[in-house]
């Protein structure tokens, strides 16, 4: 039976899927009341970094917090790439626009998780991370189906 990943209400298909109970369309149907698996992947890269914010906005948020790690990093970097050519009045322009796009992305990324988790994590290390995954991994042992007696 397909069921609504929310409420685990039995939903029907008329041109979409509709849970009466939540009163929303589902795009994410689930079969016999189980919880959706959110996926992540372990490693992101710079490449990641060029995706639009609607394809940001769909990460998982793990991966958003490595993607602000990386962003933060290579906007550091930028910015000491910066301020050595404002020194030395070479490549100025290129220097500036690599900044303000790392600057930018950083920003998207913040604002997604701030609406995420009402907060911008200050400061993203292992032990931030760590402390992060053991937490989604305690709340995926909390698998069992949604039965509504």
């Amino acid at each position: 039976m397909e069921t609504c990943p929310y409420c685990a209400t039995s939903i029907q298909k008329d041109n979409q899927y509709y849970c009466s109970f939540c009163l929303m369309y589902i795009h994410n149907v689930q079969r016999d009341g189980k919880r959706e698996i959110i996926e992540y992947r372990e490693h992101t890269s710079e490449l990641d970094l060029d995706k639009s914010t609607p394809e940001l906005m769909t990460l998982p948020t793990i991966e958003l917090f490595h993607l602000l790690r990386l962003s933060r990093k290579i906007r550091k970097q930028k910015y000491d790439q910066l301020y050595k050519s404002r020194l030395e009045s070479e490549n100025v322009q290129i220097a500036t626009d690599s900044y303000q796009y790392y600057t930018k992305k950083m920003y998207i990324i913040e604002n997604i998780l701030n609406k995420r988790l009402g907060y911008i994590p200050d400061r993203i290390d292992n032990v931030f991370l760590k402390s992060y995954l053991e937490k989604v991994m305690i709340s995926k042992e909390k698998k069992q189906d949604m039965k509504v007696y």
